[in-house]
């Protein structure tokens, strides 16, 4: 029997992964860096959607799983992709009326993240209903996420 994921539930997967990015930097004496400019509703929109562009299109190279040890691997491999793209979405900077939104975006973004683990873990068990289980869990997260990220107005980080 093999496991047939839509493309959907990869994509939901993609989201998933990063460590909580700080907006506390400091130089290379410790001292704490100025805070960078809020960005535009504009280039907010613009930088976020590049970046989910280029991991998405990183995730897409990786083989469409069709059983369930593909299907951790599979896992395993988005996790390495897309936890650097979600820390560079944390490391944006909205402008001041959308920073709640957008905070609360990025926390849907750890929720896929704990999610996707969950998922993983699932696959490594061999179980394929509680891999669909929680998958399906997971999909309500990021149906969240979604539309947070059209209220923001993304285009690709919210598909």
């Amino acid at each position: 029997m093999t496991l047939r994921l839509p493309l959907l539930a990869l994509s939901i997967l993609a989201l998933a992964l990063a460590g909580c990015g700080s907006s506390d930097k400091t130089t290379g004496d410790g001292a704490s860096a100025a805070a960078p400019a809020p960005l535009t509703k504009t280039e907010l929109v613009a930088k976020a959607d590049a970046i989910c562009k280029d991991m998405q299109a990183k995730i897409d190279k990786i083989q469409e799983p069709e059983t369930i040890k593909e299907l951790e691997s599979a896992i395993s491999e988005q996790i390495k992709l897309s936890g650097p793209a979600i820390e560079e979405l944390e490391s944006l900077t909205p402008p001041e009326d959308l920073a709640a939104e957008y905070k609360s975006w990025t926390a849907k973004l750890q929720e896929l993240q704990q999610g996707t683990e969950k998922v993983r873990e699932a696959a490594a068990s061999g179980s394929q209903d509680q891999v669909q289980k929680v998958i399906a869990e997971v999909d309500s997260v990021n149906t969240k996420a979604d539309e947070i990220g059209k209220k923001l107005g993304f285009k690709v980080c919210a598909k």
